[in-house]
């Protein structure tokens, strides 16, 4: 176990860490803090870095050493569109990922997508606010859309911030093409949710809330779509907080010490009809 670099702004160092992705030998680290991406060695060694044209919330590897960013960049080519293809040197191919482009700086949260690969030539991209999953060519033709009406995610332009008198909104937090299926992991609001809540008071005196325990704030509905029809093939409902799938279907969460010290656990799980176990994995589609 080794820790790689620091926090800063010098070569090798970090504001905030949003996404790490490994192409052959390289490990492309993406700091949306800083519009950087650096480029490390599989031993953690700093190679180098190059500025980003935006803030990257989400990034995804493309073909022909390109990347997918989900970013507001401030262009007029580029504003309202939350998709943008670099080329190597991390200048933009084309943006896209909307019909009209729109911005608006108090909802600038609608524009946020998660990243998936679908296969060769397309990708995913799922809206966290709405059950809406489309798929995108990397030269921004759209093929597919698949969206899912359920009483339990009620699409909302709310921002999910957190206060006892407000339900927080469902999330749409990951996507993963297995085979021909496409598994989706949504958080929603646990029956129990207050109770996962702290009040925070500032040095200023403003009270705000923050989770004290996510798993008394959200439970996980996983479920499983035809990728074809989008039909659902399971759902479950786990009464557990899980943040994302891996590529390979298993489920990840954060859970904290009393010190304040972070640890990542994986789950799997077999739907339908098997078990979950720790070191997990669901379902979701168009009615």
């Amino acid at each position: 176990v080794a820790a790689i670099g620091n926090r800063g702004d010098g070569p090798g160092e970090y504001r905030r860490i949003a996404t790490m992705l490994f192409s052959g030998d390289t490990l492309y680290v993406f700091d949306p803090a800083a519009a950087r991406i650096s480029f490390l060695s599989p031993t953690g060694r700093y190679l180098g870095g190059t500025a980003l044209p935006g803030s990257p919330i989400r990034a995804l590897l493309a073909p022909n050493g390109r990347f997918v960013i989900n970013s507001d960049i401030p262009s007029s080519e580029a504003i309202g569109l939350p998709l943008h293809v670099l080329n190597p040197a991390a200048s933009i191919e084309a943006s896209f990922g909307v019909d009209t482009p729109w911005y608006r700086p108090d909802q600038d949260h609608l524009l946020i997508r998660t990243l998936a690969p679908a296969d060769e030539s397309s990708f995913w991209a799922s809206h966290r606010q709405e059950y809406t999953i489309e798929r995108w060519t990397y030269g921004g033709r759209k093929l597919q859309t698949i969206q899912r009406s359920v009483d339990w995610f009620q699409p909302t332009l709310r921002y999910p911030s957190l206060h006892p008198d407000t339900v927080p909104p469902p999330i749409l937090g990951s996507v993963v093409q297995r085979g021909d299926q496409l598994w989706t992991l949504s958080r929603v609001a646990d029956p129990r949710w207050q109770e996962g809540l702290e009040e925070i008071t500032s040095e200023s005196g403003r009270t705000a809330y923050g989770i004290s325990d996510p798993d008394r704030v959200f439970d996980t509905i996983v479920e499983i779509l035809d990728v074809a029809s989008g039909n659902l093939i399971h759902s479950s409902r786990l009464d557990m907080a899980f943040g994302s799938f891996l590529a390979d279907g298993r489920l990840t969460r954060a859970t904290y010490d009393g010190e304040g010290h972070v640890f990542i656990e994986l789950w799997r799980a077999d739907w339908p009809g098997q078990t979950a176990g720790r070191s997990a994995s669901v379902t979701g589609a168009k009615r």
